[in-house]
């Protein structure tokens, strides 16, 4: 069985903070109890060696390198959201590393390998490489795992921020299809986007006045069971101090502190608007098909955002999404047609229109949709500056 999977990694709030970089950037197959033949025994034992390089290729020496062993004992099952290391260990002056092992560590219970991740875990803010693989043979000698430095920058224009950086190709020898962008206010959930290119713009209200850093990353996936999987993270772009790395001056934040409501629930869920980007468990358990928000009255709207949208089917076999709509409406009894709309099925969505009056927005999946939404991060609603 081939689970695809993407490692969401953290543990006290420091370790969530930078080992939460990941998410998102390191997408990787587990072979769940299937992995390729190991030319070991549990008895034998097991050696991997390799090299740390900083971003001038110089040795990454006394650094303090994590191992993960990818075991449904371990991290990707009972321990799935906040792991620590199974290893660490520290480079030598020189950079290098040798991690000694019996074969047991790394072989599933039929004899076939599991798969590690090596990353170093010296800096909250990078930069980062991961490297991932089947721990295959007996003696693994991993390629030189060289730092990115992306030299990543924005500027903010009339509202809009673009985001440069520079590729990665001196450092892996090729270039990626596409990098990853990550954003954070305490967790790296602000705003995200799958797939990018240097130059990108967004708008700037999107970060709500609240980004304090910004990194890019770029993943190469492995040709064979017997090659590697990369990742490669840039440092973060932060200023100490600054809490609002991407000031927007155009539209307001409508729905701050508001209660979100579901089918079905008298609850109102404020942390879906609580500017924390963060999932609230409760409403996870509900998976609903709509959210609604009150705004407590007539405000002038132009712009929805939803952050961390995560989605499934009530009945897999049988899939009748077409796309996602918002609805804004000064009663709870005529929504008329959907002011906004996208095939858009997960992720980070914003939906933007022309200036309407309303109280109530309500995002939903189209009509005999059996979509149900799993997680959301946060929900907002929009205005222009001078709505009060």
């Amino acid at each position: 069985m081939i689970i695809r999977m993407t490692i969401q990694l953290g543990g006290t709030m420091r370790k969530r903070v930078f080992l939460g970089m990941l998410a998102g950037a390191l997408s990787l197959f587990l072979m769940a109890g299937c992995g390729p033949e190991a030319g070991y025994g549990p008895d034998d034992i097991v050696t991997i060696t390799g090299k740390f390089l900083d971003v001038d290729g110089e040795p990454l020496g006394n650094t303090e390198i994590g191992i993960w062993k990818l075991d449904p004992e371990g991290i990707s099952l009972n321990n799935y959201w906040y792991p620590d290391p199974d290893d660490k260990e520290l480079t030598e002056e020189d950079g290098t590393f040798r991690i000694r092992h019996k074969g047991e560590e790394y072989l599933w219970p039929n004899g076939t390998a599991k798969y590690i991740i090596i990353t170093n875990i010296d800096s909250l803010d990078g930069p980062v490489t991961a490297v991932g693989f089947f721990v295959i043979n007996q003696e693994t000698e991993v390629p030189d795992i060289k730092l990115w430095d992306a030299n990543a920058v924005h500027e903010i224009a009339n509202d809009t921020v673009t985001f440069t950086w520079d590729g990665v190709e001196d450092v892996s020898g090729s270039a990626p299809d596409h990098y990853g962008f990550s954003s954070r206010l305490v967790y790296w959930a602000l705003w995200q986007v799958k797939e990018v290119q240097s130059g990108f713009s967004l708008p700037t209200y999107l970060f709500q006045n609240k980004c304090t850093g910004w990194r890019v990353g770029a993943e190469f996936a492995r040709a064979n069971d017997s090659s590697y999987d990369w990742s490669y993270m840039s440092a973060t772009t932060a200023e100490e101090g600054n809490l609002n790395l991407i000031p927007n001056s155009s539209h307001e934040v409508l729905s701050q502190g508001l209660g979100a409501y579901i089918p079905d629930h008298d609850t109102a869920f404020m942390k879906l608007t609580d500017q924390v980007f963060k999932v609230e468990e409760d409403f996870n358990a509900a998976h609903p098909e709509w959210v609604l928000l009150d705004l407590g009255d007539v405000k002038t709207i132009n712009a929805v955002a939803v952050y961390g949208l995560f989605t499934n089917y009530a009945q897999p076999g049988n899939k009748q999404f077409e796309q996602f709509e918002v609805y804004v409406s000064s009663d709870t009894t005529d929504w008329g047609t959907a002011d906004a709309t996208t095939t858009q099925q997960d992720g980070y969505i914003r939906f933007e229109f022309d200036s309407v009056d309303g109280q109530y927005v309500k995002f939903q999946a189209n009509e005999g949709s059996n979509i149900q939404i799993v997680w959301m991060r946060e929900y907002a609603v929009f205005g222009p500056v001078a709505t009060k």
